[in-house]
């Protein structure tokens, strides 16, 4: 009998997760696309979930759409991997929630083990934590309590700071904005110990960073303090010696502009006479 040709294999898929950049800040995303270069695929699919869950429902159904095309599965904002972390953070001191942690995500969900261990660390060798929020989002989005959580499960010393502010120029309006944060704090920290700044990742000025190293240095204390301040001293030295250099150019600059002169030649006596008629067309051939 003759052999059957053999089918060719089924092109590799490669599933991966990343962050991508948007408008709102940045968005964790799940892909999975085929290792045979793109050239012939389908249309791209993109995965929404349901609320409240995350990407993570299509784990299984990524590498099987993604043999011939591009599949992008987003945590919409507000509901990523925040709640579940949180909820497996607070059963690690269990015996079966400790076994779910250290065992079974360690091998079955290598991800969400790194971000609890990530956790762990912060909470054994960390002095303050710096928690970062999207200040264009409402305080009711729903991963803040969750995120606050955990922040109550870390216990240490927290700043809040506030990003997406973009460059606003009310200052009552961004006194209103840490107003509404500190009012979210207080439900968690009653004694108003977790400060909120204002700091956006671009529109900040370097005199705002020097508000955040005063702001952390005041939850430290003892050796942890003292290294601090040499090491905020050496900062606001750089920023200063910055300062400096910057003026000394801008100064050169201006002052070849204000010594800067350009020479200009005598008008003839036929230029001054015909700048001083309205119509120029009306004068009579022998002016010129």
């Amino acid at each position: 009998m003759p052999r059957r040709k053999s089918e060719p294999d089924a092109p590799s898929v490669h599933v991966r997760r990343m962050y991508v950049d948007c408008r709102y800040g940045q968005m964790h995303v799940r892909t999975a696309f085929s290792g045979g270069g793109g050239f012939d695929e389908l249309t791209s699919l993109v995965c929404l979930h349901q609320s409240p869950m995350s990407g993570r429902v299509f784990d299984r159904f990524l590498p099987l759409m993604g043999t011939d095309r591009t599949v992008y599965a987003p945590d919409t904002p507000g509901f990523g991997d925040s709640a579940r972390l949180q909820r497996r953070l607070a059963a690690s001191g269990q015996p079966v929630g400790w076994f779910l942690s250290q065992v079974w995500d360690r091998f079955a969900d290598r991800a969400f083990w790194c971000s609890q261990q990530a956790m762990r660390t912060a909470r054994e060798s960390a002095d303050v934590v710096l928690y970062v929020v999207n200040a264009s989002e409402e305080t009711a989005a729903g991963y803040i309590e969750p995120e606050l959580r955990i922040l109550d499960w870390l216990g240490k010393p927290a700043l809040v700071l506030l990003n997406q502010v973009g460059t606003r120029t009310d200052a009552a309006e961004e006194r209103a904005l840490v107003a509404r944060w500190e009012a979210v704090l207080r439900r968690h920290d009653p004694r108003g110990q977790r400060r909120v700044l204002s700091f956006d990742a671009f529109a900040r000025c370097w005199l705002q960073e020097h508000t955040l190293l005063e702001a952390i240095a005041a939850c430290l204390d003892g050796d942890a303090r003292t290294a601090f301040d040499r090491l905020a001293q050496a900062w606001r030295e750089r920023d200063l010696d910055t300062l400096r250099r910057s003026a000394g150019v801008i100064a050169g600059q201006l002052a070849v502009i204000a010594k800067d002169e350009m020479t200009v030649p005598p008008a003839s006596l036929a230029a001054r006479a015909t700048s001083s008629v309205p119509n120029q067309s009306q004068l009579a051939p022998w002016v010129w």
